[in-house]
Formats: structure tokens, sequence, C-alpha cells
């Protein structure tokens, strides 16, 4: 997929997350998918998209931090 495509995916994506909140996770991990599309393509990714994986990472990594062992 050319960068240009990509980059509409996303937009695309992020505008999904913005209207459809009740598709969150199935949203956020389509963009996760695209975002390694862009690495694995040696492409840049923009900083604002690191900065919200991390953030994505973070939140699932605290839904599990009151899990019981």
């Amino acid at each position: 997929m050319a960068h240009e495509q990509l980059l509409a995916a996303v937009a695309t994506l992020l505008d999904d997350l913005a209207a459809r909140p009740e598709d969150r996770g199935l949203l956020q991990e389509q963009l996760r998918r695209k975002i390694g599309e862009m690495r694995a393509q040696g492409l840049p990714v923009r900083a604002e998209l690191l900065q919200y994986e991390d953030d994505l990472t973070a939140e699932n990594d605290d839904f599990f931090d009151n899990m019981p062992i």
C-alpha cells in the first residue's frame, strides 16, 4: 500500500474512532496494524500517531493492573 493510501486509511480510522466509540477496540487494532504496515515499509510514522499508540498500550496495561492472579 502506498504511503498516501496508508495515511488516508489512518485518517479514516481516526475519524471512525471519534464517530463510533462503541467500535473502539476493533478500530484501535486496525490502527495498530496500519502503523505496523508503515513501519514494515520503512515509512515515517507521525509523532502524534506514535503517541496515540503508546497511549493505547498504556490504557490496555492499566486495564489488567487490577486483575487477580
